[in-house]
């Protein structure tokens, strides 16, 4: 509990200007660093503590805390079915549960984790029931859980709906199984790995349901969980297509190395006839940039976002200088994204650092007019508006995005034993 406790401390000083995090960082990482309590409360703490380093650019912290919660994980029992099952209550259960899967999305996503010589859970064997909706989850009221077999099962009918941490799952076992091995296999089998992951990413946007898109929380703020996915689900489209070449953070080193491929010359043709070609990739990151078209605070967007934030910033920037398309609507959109970046850069190194690398580029290419300049008070953002975020003079204090992992607001009632009987949350 201690451990945790100091993580969640540090990450939430980070919102808080008038507080130093030095201190508390040094804890926190020291303390992952050094023997833990092999507890759920361990793996969670490592969980957070993974986000945050991918936030700082600490890729090699991120990597070493991945592996460790995944073995302090399967040490205690975690990827069973029976270890939520055996905890004092409902709840408790299903924040079992949630940090199973958090890991399990960790581990399935990142693209640091290719290859990664530690223990992974995206080729063992388990068998922990899914996640069920936020709401249910925020009152309590958790139903009966069901497994990921089931979900196949209904899914390949064509029947059920099911929880916005399910449809995550769900693309990140695509993301493992498809994307991540794309660019090193060999050529003979990459046109059959893209076609694959393309059908199956399309057949899940097409299963995810409009009623769950429309929904808000009763502070207006729509499911994360869901909206993650659906963002993820069009980054994989992007990645897919984007060449290996280009892949990491340094845009303005790999840029000008050009996309795989551009519009076909006949699609240039009908610009006289009031049509215009529209490549996959400028589809993909329109469909991105139009979730922001609800209300949520950016500050409090995960860390993980960003390599997926550079992808679109990306295709927008192949439109406009290498494929003919350049337009007012792609240019305020890269403004958008600099905005969304930098303001949440204003807490993690990693948006400052993409924001950099993505600016420096539009500005060498004429595509911004001036640097945008940082936000000190706006943190919401306003459904159509594209060149600038809200004012808000509420800072919202340690608020971070623990959306992908379970909420920790009762964190004051929590024990160090393992069965507690205050939820894990």
């Amino acid at each position: 509990m201690t451990f945790l406790l100091s993580v969640v401390n540090y990450i939430g000083s980070l919102y808080v200007p008038q507080r130093s995090s030095e201190d508390l960082r040094e804890a926190a990482f020291s303390a992952a660093c050094g023997p833990l309590p092999m507890t759920p409360q361990s793996v969670q703490g490592l969980l957070l503590l993974v986000s945050a380093a991918m936030g700082e650019m600490q890729f090699d912290y991120q990597n070493h805390w991945t592996d460790r919660a995944i073995s302090m994980a399967m040490a205690i029992g975690m990827q069973h079915r029976a270890f939520a099952d055996s905890a004092s209550d409902a709840v408790q259960a299903e924040c079992y549960r949630r940090v199973f899967w958090g890991l399990y999305f960790q581990d399935c996503t990142s693209e640091s984790r290719v290859g990664a010589k530690g223990t992974s859970l995206r080729q063992g064997a388990f068998d922990v029931d899914l996640p069920c909706e936020e709401w249910e989850y925020d009152a309590g009221r958790i139903p009966p859980p069901i497994s990921l077999a089931q979900y196949d099962l209904q899914n390949n009918l064509g029947s059920g709906e099911f929880s916005s941490w399910t449809y995550l799952i769900d693309m990140a076992r695509i993301s493992s199984n498809l994307i991540l091995p794309y660019h090193d296999a060999p050529n003979e089998k990459k046109t059959e790995l893209f076609e694959r992951a393309d059908a199956l990413i399309c057949d899940w946007l097409i299963r995810v349901p409009q009623w769950k898109m429309d929904l808000v929380d009763a502070g207006g703020v729509a499911d994360m969980i869901l909206f993650h996915a659906m963002a993820f689900a069009q980054q994989n489209r992007l990645r897919i297509r984007q060449c290996a070449s280009r892949q990491g953070l340094n845009l303005r080193q790999c840029f000008p190395l050009g996309p795989a491929m551009g519009p076909h010359r006949q699609a240039q043709k009908v610009k006289g006839f009031g049509w215009s070609a529209m490549p996959v990739e400028v589809q993909a990151a329109n469909s991105v940039c139009s979730l922001f078209r609800q209300s949520f605070p950016i500050r409090n967007l995960s860390p993980r976002c960003l390599p997926g934030l550079l992808r679109v910033s990306l295709a927008y920037l192949d439109a406009c200088v290498f494929l003919g398309l350049d337009t007012p609507a792609f240019r305020e959109k890269l403004n958008m994204l600099l905005h969304i970046m930098t303001v949440h850069g204003e807490i993690w190194a990693i948006s400052r650092k993409v924001a950099e690398e993505v600016r420096e580029v539009a500005k060498e290419y004429s595509l911004i007019p001036q640097s945008p300049a940082p936000s000190s008070c706006g943190e919401m953002w306003v459904p159509g508006v594209t060149t600038g975020i809200a004012s808000d003079d509420t800072l919202q204090t340690s608020d971070f995005d623990f959306s992908i992992f379970p909420d920790i607001s009762h964190l004051g009632d929590w024990t160090g034993s393992q069965n507690s009987q205050a939820p894990l949350v």
